[in-house]
């Protein structure tokens, strides 16, 4: 397998990509095996998911969380 460096606009497959896709939807599906499952792996599943359906995943910019009285 080659390694190659990879740039930002880059679109990486993955090489066993259908088999991705359906443990992503197994577990998207399946309540118990979702609750057993840590956020991070929950929320690939769904990026996963929603790349199947042709939805563009982006990280949203929020502005940080504060307490207490607005700056």
């Amino acid at each position: 397998m080659e390694i190659r460096a990879m740039r930002p606009s880059l679109t990486v497959s993955l090489p066993d990509a259908p088999a991705a896709v359906a443990d992503a939807m197994a577990l998207l599906s399946c309540p118990d095996i979702a609750a057993r499952a840590p956020e991070p792996i929950r929320r690939l599943a769904w990026m996963i998911a929603a790349s199947r359906r042709g939805v563009t995943v982006r990280q949203r910019h929020r502005p940080a969380n504060t307490c207490g009285e607005p700056r």
